[in-house]
This record gives structure tokens, sequence and C-alpha cells, in this order.
């Protein structure tokens, strides 16, 4: 191989490797939860010029394999003070006790049977160790 092939085949690898690394650093991982939203108060960052909101401060929900599992139709039954049954985060918790002890009033938890509430759990205790705590006395099971 004579000198200016070389050198443009070293040009070409040195090219390519440069062009690589520039890719590999501009890469984001986005993680998608279904059916996890993010709320509105979650921080933002720019990817490919456009903004994107960051994933929610997410607890975990403790699972076990004989856990009992429901459809969100089934947590759709219990929708109001006297049954209230509701989503967060995939765990599916019985509120009913809970409603007349809640320390912001019955209201924003009566808002929540029957339906799933992540979004607003997640905007109104994001992460609070209390309330989640709380929040985890209640669980009776996950959502399928």
């Amino acid at each position: 191989m004579n000198k200016i092939t070389s050198t443009i085949v070293f040009l070409g690898v040195a090219g390519l490797i440069i062009i690589g690394i520039v890719f590999v650093r501009s890469q984001v991982t986005i993680q998608i939860s279904v059916g996890k939203p993010v709320p509105q108060s979650a921080t933002s960052s720019l990817v490919g010029g456009q903004k994107v909101p960051a994933a929610p401060a997410q607890a975990s929900v403790p699972t076990t394999q004989g856990e009992k599992s429901y459809t969100l139709v089934e947590v759709t039954r219990h929708d109001n003070a006297q049954d209230c049954w509701s989503v967060v985060r995939g765990g599916v918790y019985n509120l009913t006790e809970w409603i007349n002890q809640h320390p912001g009033g019955s209201e924003a938890i009566i808002s929540m049977c029957g339906n799933d509430s992540t979004a607003s759990f997640v905007d109104q205790h994001g992460g609070r160790r209390s309330p989640e705590s709380e929040l985890a006395s209640l669980k009776i099971g996950i959502l399928k």
C-alpha cells in the first residue's frame, strides 16, 4: 500500500471513530413506563432540540409472587366514599378507611376512588416518606 492510500485509510478510520464517539455521546436513554403518567411538575431536559419530561421520582412498589392482581375495570367498581380503591404506580390500594383520616381532607381521596391516581398522588406527595408509607400500608394488590 502506498503512502497516500495509507493516509486515506487512516483518515477514514479516524473519521469513523470520531463520528461514533459523537453519536454515542449524543444518545439519551429515555425510559417509558406504560400506564405511569409523568406529572406536570417533573423537570424536563432537551433531547434532539425538543423538551422531554423527566421520569417521575418513584417509590418502589413492593411486589411478591403471591400478590393478588386486579384489572382496572375491577378497580373502577370501587368508586365512592363507602368503597374506594385506587391505582398508584401499578399498585392497587383500598383507601376506604383512609378517606376520613387524610390530613388534606376527604375530597382529595374521594377524587381518587375508582381510577388510576398516579399523576395526582405524585404531583401532591412526590416521594415524601410519610404519604408513601401510608399508601404502602393500604396496598391490596397490583394492577394486571
